[in-house]
């Protein structure tokens, strides 16, 4: 596969802070945490394949974590140790980053990572993101590339939110489904196994919303039994779309625990 380059934002300087969205988004979403955090740090916000300004996903197999850690290696390398910010399919992506780079993580900060690995096969939080996974998948490969889009907001956001959503944004958002199609092996896939995660030794902020799906609030709880001495708070009114839908509720949390961090 040839090598893609990734597009990304960046602003201010000092330590390094590598935030990494959410399926169907883009580094855009991270724009007032990025202003929030400028005056301390040099703030950078990828797009991943098929988001933003970054090239498409060019393969028709899913993509793997590794797959995506490779469009971003670069920045990595170039932050030499860094802060580390993901959201849903960005946190999965983090988690595994921090794994593989344990000594550049200065911290990790996780809003609900899309590692349903994490849950037990049969039960009801794996089987309902199951279902999920199966329709989208079957709606895109027949190109009902809308109609997958209201499933899968619906589902993370609430019932009704793509009919609410303004008419130029679902096009955007049909269009990034396609990228969703091959996104939904890697939170599948154990690349990331218990024995591992539970070694991390970063300085980790769990975030999670009280009104989030039992699927993200199960990967949650896994990972707290995992890692008990992680900082973690449930933000009361938020959903899995916290970050997008509430960012200055989230933000703050986030900036509060880097300070702490490069006390």
């Amino acid at each position: 596969m040839a090598r893609s380059t990734v597009h990304f934002r960046e602003s201010g300087s000092g330590a390094y802070v590598i935030c990494i969205h959410s399926s169907a988004s883009s580094s855009s979403q991270w724009r007032t945490l990025m202003s929030s955090l400028s005056e301390k740090y040099h703030a950078v916000a990828v797009d991943l394949y098929g988001y933003g300004k970054s090239p498409d996903w060019p393969s028709l197999k899913d993509v793997r974590l590794a797959d995506e850690i490779a469009l971003i290696e670069p920045i990595l390398s170039q932050a030499g140790r860094f802060h580390l910010v993901g959201h849903s399919h960005g946190a999965n992506i983090s988690l595994k980053i921090a794994l593989d780079y344990p000594d550049n993580v200065a911290s990790l900060t996780l809003y609900e990572p899309t590692a349903f690995y994490l849950l037990e096969p049969g039960e009801s939080a794996r089987l309902e993101i199951e279902t999920i996974r199966d329709e989208t998948k079957r709606l895109l490969e027949a190109g009902e590339n809308e109609k997958a889009a209201e499933c899968f907001m619906d589902y993370w956001i609430g019932p009704g939110a793509w009919l609410a959503t303004a008419e130029s944004a679902r096009t955007k958002i049909a269009k990034g489904m396609g990228k969703v199609r091959f996104e939904w092996g890697s939170g599948f896939d154990p690349k990331c196994s218990v024995q591992q995660i539970q070694v991390l030794s970063m300085p980790i902020l769990l975030l999670t919303g009280a009104l989030t799906n039992s699927s993200t609030r199960g990967v949650v709880e896994v990972l707290r039994r995992l890692l008990p001495r992680a900082n973690y708070a449930e933000l009361n009114g938020l959903g899995h779309m916290g970050p997008v839908t509430h960012p200055d509720v989230v933000n703050r949390e986030i900036v509060d625990f880097i300070n702490e961090v490069q006390k």
